[in-house]
């Protein structure tokens, strides 16, 4: 009769009372099986004190180290047995048995597990052989989960790896993650984001599951896991275009733009949109239609090899320029929210992900102008980034160089004033093509156009890529051709020189209205030719030096009260009037008379004259470097400035005539004027 071990509440064999224990609980599985799992000092400690108590028990030492000593012997050959049994059983881990769901049953059947194997309990699990530990098996992990795609990603050349598990009676889920992610102990816990149950503790056992599960089915019998080429990217990839055609090709990253992948789909019915669309198409209003043509376009810019360009919709708020962009991307998508059009609080980094992620598709922004804040309010900047077809090169936290998104596509939006000015650089005023909002309001019930293309959306742009791979692209380009004819003929009637990076875009829209109609709506409805070439820029309007030169002049104009007036005589300025705003000099300005209001030069402080160009963005050397070309620069010989002195202080100006033909030669000024007014 057992009574010592019986009578204890015991965890473990610090928790047995020696004292307590009699010669029969030496033999009980409670006892022995305490011992067997016990680690080795455990195992020392007890024996010692079980020793102390030998004369007691009536047991000598020599018999107990005898005694646990079979004990251990035992455990082991039972191990070795279990093991040998899991090595007997089947070395394949049937999904089937797990009420695999049936969208994926492209990966059902058969996985070849080596000695992984799925326990009563759903856990992924593998025996121990190792006949000195006394754990019986490894856990990757507590739920189902499989590797079952791999993808070769064709932008990158890098691997992923789908992943598909379960937890409970929930639905099957995936996840596609870089290769590395499941080759690191650091890295894999990340899975727990989606869903997947990894610790530190098990995260080394799942790293090796994963690892067997690859290396077991990628090849050989049953080739459970195939390798796709995959890409990241949205439009023309190998011949495909994404999201449309799938069977070549997959998208690796669609948890990332999730809400926008989902979003480009048919939805509705396809009649009704069009019949909506072809009333606005006779309406006589070209908005709405410069809206959808621009944003099919775009599927084509890099079939032209041409840059990015920026469409922009301006005019007084309330007129529908926001539905008129909802209609653009309801082309394509879901156009309600932000699931397709993006918010222009967007961060510069994040709109260049997006735009590496649409690729050829377009990109629609409400109101753009917003973004200026992003880029310092420098409204050039932001255009030659968006328009650059490439984000900057960054580095990751490893050091190595992160792969630059790449897009060549339109960018759709709207804003109340149009996003060129005068001021702003030529290279910048050239991708971007500004359309005004005529008399009255684009659409007859702008709710009405609302309410349909949120329910009925995803269609046209669908038809539209069909159409171009079923020789629509040829007729394309030929028609793009005649129409760079067109715009150049009409150009050399006029006199005037066309900028080429804005009728390129321009020949593009018109092809792209001219294919659709032929090939789709077929009601004649197109974009005005005439007016489309009087939108097109001319060289003359885009030169950034000479707007530079009027942006230059407005600003002092708008500071005049900050110049002392002077009146020159000869090669000396005599100061006249003291400048009315007592707390800032910005220079002089010279007159020829008495009349103080008609100048003809003006000596601008150097240090000014160089914020202003920074403000308007163009370097300070060719813009000196053109005033001087033109005339309208007097300096002294080998340099841009000159040495002068206000109020009888010594400092660089540059001087800029306001009109060429009062132009004089003087290497030094010597000033004399009234003391500054403080």
């Amino acid at each position: 009769m057992v009574v010592g071990i019986s009578q204890q509440e015991i965890g473990s064999l610090n928790d047995i009372d020696i004292d307590k224990l009699e010669l029969d609980d030496l033999k009980s599985d409670i006892l022995i099986d305490l011992y067997c799992d016990s680690n080795k000092g455990e195992k020392m400690a007890f024996l010692i004190d079980l020793k102390s108590q030998s004369k007691r028990i009536g047991v000598s030492k020599q018999d107990i180290d005898g005694l646990f000593k079979g004990y251990e012997i035992d455990y082991r050959e039972a191990l070795r047995e279990q093991s040998n049994e899991y090595k007997k059983k089947s070395k394949e881990i049937n999904f089937r048995d797990l009420e695999y769901s049936e969208e994926y049953i492209d990966y059902s059947g058969n996985y070849y597990s080596g000695s992984w194997n799925v326990n009563g309990s759903g856990q992924i699990v593998k025996p121990i052989t190792n006949p000195n530990s006394f754990e019986t098996e490894l856990v990757a992990c507590s739920h189902p989960i499989l590797p079952v795609r791999l993808y070769n990603n064709i932008q990158t050349g890098k691997e992923k790896v789908k992943l598909l598990f379960r937890k409970g009676n929930s639905t099957w889920k995936d996840v596609v993650v870089d290769k590395s992610v499941i080759a690191s102990t650091n890295k894999i816990t990340s899975l727990a984001d989606f869903g997947i149950e990894v610790n530190s503790i098990n995260a080394k056992n799942l790293i090796m599951y994963l690892a067997d599960m690859i290396s077991y089915n990628i090849t050989g019998k049953g080739a459970m896991i195939e390798t796709r080429v995959s890409t990241e990217k949205l439009g023309w990839i190998n011949g495909s275009f994404l999201p449309y055609d799938s069977s070549n090709i997959e998208l690796d990253n669609q948890q990332q733009f999730i809400r926008c992948l989902t979003a480009i789909n048919p939805v509705g019915n396809r009649d009704t949109w069009f019949n909506l669309v072809r009333k606005i198409r006779n309406s006589g209003r070209k908005e709405a239609l410069f809206c959808i043509v621009c944003s099919l376009a775009s599927v084509l810019i890099n079939h032209f090899n041409a840059l990015p360009f920026i469409f922009n919709l301006y005019g007084e708020s309330g007129k529908g320029k926001t539905v008129a962009l909802m209609l653009a991307a309801s082309v394509w998508a879901n156009p309600d929210g932000n699931n397709y059009i993006v918010d222009a609080k967007s961060t510069q980094t994040g709109l260049e992900l997006t735009l590496g992620f649409l690729n050829h598709l377009p990109l629609l922004v409400d109101d753009l102008a917003q973004l200026k804040n992003k880029y310092d309010d420098n409204l050039s900047e932001m255009i030659y980034a968006l328009c650059a077809g490439s984000s900057k090169v960054r580095a990751q936290k490893n050091m190595e160089l992160r792969t630059p998104s790449t897009w060549s596509n339109v960018i759709v939006t709207n804003s109340e004033h149009p996003m060129t000015s005068e001021s702003m650089s030529g290279g910048a005023i050239n991708r971007v093509i500004d359309v005004e909002i005529g008399d009255g309001y684009i659409f007859e019930d702008g709710n009405a156009v609302v309410e349909t293309i949120k329910q009925n959306y995803g269609f046209l742009g669908k038809e539209f890529v069909e159409v171009l791979k079923n020789g629509g692209l040829e007729k394309v380009k030929e028609f793009q051709k005649d129409f760079l004819q067109q715009i150049n003929d009409e150009a050399k009637k006029q006199g005037i020189n066309k900028e080429e990076k804005q009728v390129i875009p321009m020949s593009i829209i018109l092809a792209t209205d001219k294919l659709l109609d032929e090939e789709i709506f077929k009601d004649g409805a197109i974009l005005d030719f005439k007016e489309c070439f009087g939108i097109i820029g001319t060289k003359d309007m885009v030169s950034d030096n000479e707007k530079a030169y009027l942006a230059i002049l407005d600003t002092i104009s708008a500071n005049g009260g900050k110049f002392w007036k002077s009146i020159q005589n000869g090669s000396i300025c005599n100061n006249k009037v003291a400048p009315a705003d007592k707390n800032e000099n910005w220079g002089r300005l010279i007159c020829a008379n008495d009349d103080l209001d008609d100048f003809i030069k003006v000596d601008i402080i150097k240090s000014k004259f160089d914020k202003i160009c920074g403000e308007i963005g163009i370097p300070t050397k060719h813009q000196l470097t053109w005033l001087e070309k033109n005339g309208l620069l007097e300096c002294e010989k080998g340099r841009r400035d000159k040495l002068v002195k206000i109020n009888g202080i010594p400092c660089r100006v540059v001087r800029i005539l306001l009109n060429k033909d009062e132009t004089e030669e003087d290497e030094f000024v010597e000033t004399e004027g009234l003391p500054f007014a403080f």
